[in-house]
């Protein structure tokens, strides 16, 4: 036989003596190779939605790295798919800014995944070999890795941090109350746990929280906090199932991200108050506690038991305050001049950099240099307009602080103590009334401690039961209602229309304010002053009138329900 390279080239002869024209069609790699360059052969340049966009797989084959570490990168460094005005790769693809894509090759944390990838691997291969001690070792000395550089890249100043928190809130306090599992760890949700309680310590403490509104899926929190309005949600206290159609990975992955924001926001918060971070909570000193005498400095009468949140408030000497907050400020200052004299955020500032830099200088043309200076010099003033502010509100702090309890504003439930049954959502309600002045009790719910529930001086008793068995004399039984709507409308509201086994007035959203272009009723003519209405109401003389308005209501409903069940079975027909 003759050799392939033979027989091609009698192919070829025998077909330029044929005079064919045929020839080999031109494979698509080689298509695209001619359409990528001009007729002399050189690269052309991409113009367009090309040359700004990227999509996600050439992202990650420029990167090197999986799916699954790309999706968590984008997500720490705060990348997000972009929607190009022209998809020049098709409208099913998804699309990052080019410029996003190459400052990712330039993260610290890039180098680590890949060599988490590359231990993973190691370790699966000794699982296989069924050598699990070897495995096991392995994993426990995977690369570790830190997310502080991004917390001081992604938010320079604490108003930015304290700007984007209420997402962060909000998915804290949801894991707080998440069961552990095989892809949420106990320790996870300690973490989180604590983290709550810090921050809650922290705005009870400062009496910042300026609305609360209770609804289906939890308890939504409003708190002023340097002047910004901080909402979150906080859910209820019950077994919390996951659902099986929830991508976890992508939720841990933010939680990672947030556990590390929260807690330099509450270092920050803790030490402009002058409390020590991380507090040192005991683990004696549980909820219930009796004390001797002020416990709180409120002015509450002997015998009252401590608050879960008084663990989180440790006050710290005033010398070491001051010392590490100069460290913090000197670390920021430092921080912030080498980001202005770098060329870029992920280059050390050096000897080159200060020469490009100033090359680069000299090259732009004088409008454009003034407009820089300029903004430079906008951005340095409101820099420094917000460190005096946060400057003013921290001596403030300090000056209340000094004066002493006496000479403070009187808060709306000062010289109220209230003891709390145990139906009642015991930590939701101590945080809203602690934030407010008033005192607080409760049973220690393991039964380790005396009961508290006959403890002189409680003024108010919390309860959430159709009935009371027996009922001390000189106290004030309410609903956990009652809060909420005092909070809200701040003054303290009539009791007896929150009365044990009384339908309460409706629960209004605080948020809502009748800009919308609709005003509740009950808004209009505020029901917490009327009269009680029981809830098994509709006879007798006392109250008829308030039983007869209950029964309409009953009726009107019981009619709309009919006419919506009688709708479904025509659409069923």
């Amino acid at each position: 036989e003759e050799p392939p390279a033979a027989s091609m080239g009698r192919a070829k002869v025998a077909r330029r003596q044929s005079g064919s024209s045929e020839k080999k069609r031109p494979s698509r790699g080689m298509l695209k190779k001619k359409e990528s360059r001009n007729s002399l052969g050189q690269a052309r340049q991409k113009r367009g939605s090309a040359a700004r966009y990227m999509t996600r797989t050439k992202a990650q084959r420029t990167l090197q790295v999986s799916l699954k570490e790309f999706r968590r990168l984008c997500i720490l460094k705060g990348i997000y798919p972009r929607d190009p005005p022209k998809k020049f790769k098709g409208t099913d693809k998804t699309y990052y800014y080019t410029k996003d894509i190459l400052y990712l090759q330039h993260e610290p944390l890039l180098a680590k995944f890949r060599d988490m990838s590359a231990l993973l691997k190691k370790v699966a291969r000794r699982a296989g070999r069924d050598e699990k001690p070897d495995a096991v070792r392995l994993y426990d000395e995977r690369p570790r890795y830190r997310l502080d550089h991004l917390i001081r890249e992604r938010y320079p100043t604490f108003p930015d941090a304290l700007r984007d928190l209420d997402d962060a809130l909000c998915l804290v306090h949801l894991f707080a109350c998440v069961p552990s599992a095989k892809t949420i760890l106990p320790e996870r949700v300690a973490n989180c746990v604590r983290l709550c309680k810090e921050f809650q310590a922290y705005v009870a403490h400062t009496h910042s929280l300026t609305k609360v509104f209770a609804s289906i899926k939890g308890i939504y929190y409003q708190a002023d906090v340097f002047g910004v309005p901080l909402i979150w949600l906080s859910p209820h206290q019950h077994r919390q199932d996951v659902p099986e159609d929830v991508d976890l990975r992508v939720l841990l992955t933010f939680l990672e991200f947030y556990e590390v924001l929260l807690q330099f926001v509450n270092f920050k918060l803790f030490s402009m108050a002058r409390l020590r971070y991380p507090p040192p909570v005991s683990e004696l000193a549980t909820s219930g506690k009796l004390t001797g005498g002020d416990a709180d400095g409120l002015g509450t009468p002997p015998a009252v038991s401590e608050a879960g949140m008084d663990r989180f408030l440790v006050p710290v000497d005033a010398a070491a305050a001051a010392a590490a907050m100069a460290r913090t400020k000197e670390g920021a200052a430092v921080h912030a001049a080498n980001l202005r004299r770098s060329n870029s955020p992920y280059e050390k500032p050096g000897r080159e950099a200060m020469a490009r830099f100033r090359k680069k200088l000299k090259q732009l043309d004088g409008e454009r240099l003034e407009a820089v200076a300029r903004a430079e010099s906008a951005q340095r003033e409101e820099a420094e307009a917000e460190e005096a502010a946060f400057d003013a509100a921290q001596v403030a702090a300090d000056g209340a602080g000094n004066e002493g309890e006496a000479e403070r504003e009187p808060l709306l439930f000062d010289g109220i103590v209230c003891y709390l049954s145990r139906e009642t959502p015991v930590a939701s309600l101590e945080f809203m009334l602690r934030a407010f002045g008033a005192s607080v009790l409760w049973d220690d719910p393991a039964g380790g401690t005396p009961s508290v529930a006959s403890t002189e001086g409680i003024t108010h008793e919390i309860v959430d039961r159709p009935s009371l068995r027996a009922p001390v004399a000189g106290r004030t039984y309410v609903q956990p209602q009652w809060v909420l709507d005092c909070i809200n409308e701040r003054q303290l509201l009539p009791t007896h229309t929150y009365a044990p086994g009384h339908r309460p007035p409706p629960h209004l959203s605080p948020f809502r304010d009748g800009s919308e272009g609709y005003v509740p009723p009950e808004r209009q003519s505020h029901p917490a002053f009327g009269p009680a209405v029981p809830v098994g109401a509709g006879r007798g003389p006392a109250g008829a009138g308030a039983a007869a308005g209950a029964a309409e209501g009953e009726e009107a409903d019981e009619r709309r329900a009919r006419k919506r069940a009688a709708e479904k079975a025509a659409k069923k027909r």
